[in-house]
């Protein structure tokens, strides 16, 4: 007779809220989901499955929060200064903005 326990099934990792969220903080500032991972210890396909569950892609493309950075960077401001206002990655800030200007030709 085989012993049950031979092969027990591995616990899934529990997660608390505030991973989450940091992940979800991390990844609105431009980080990508495989440097998250490296950063949280967490598997990719976990941040896959939090993105999709609450629309990460939705939040981050906020038409809002592009034309604020347009607006901001217009007025004078560096990119660096409109990242640290809107909380967001430089490199996304200037996507933002090069955006913008390509959609105002």
């Amino acid at each position: 007779m085989k012993n049950q326990n031979q092969n027990p099934k591995p616990q899934r990792q529990k997660y608390t809220p505030e991973q989450r969220e940091n992940a979800r903080r991390y990844y609105l500032r431009g980080l990508y989901l495989p440097e998250i991972s490296k950063i949280m210890d967490i598997p990719v396909r976990t941040l896959e499955k939090w993105q999709s569950a609450e629309k990460w892609t939705l939040i981050k493309e906020c038409p809002e929060i592009k034309k604020r950075a347009y607006d901001l960077r217009k007025s004078g401001n560096t990119v660096k200064q409109v990242s640290d206002i809107l909380n967001i990655s430089p490199t996304t800030i200037w996507r933002y903005c090069n955006d913008a200007r390509n959609e105002k030709r």
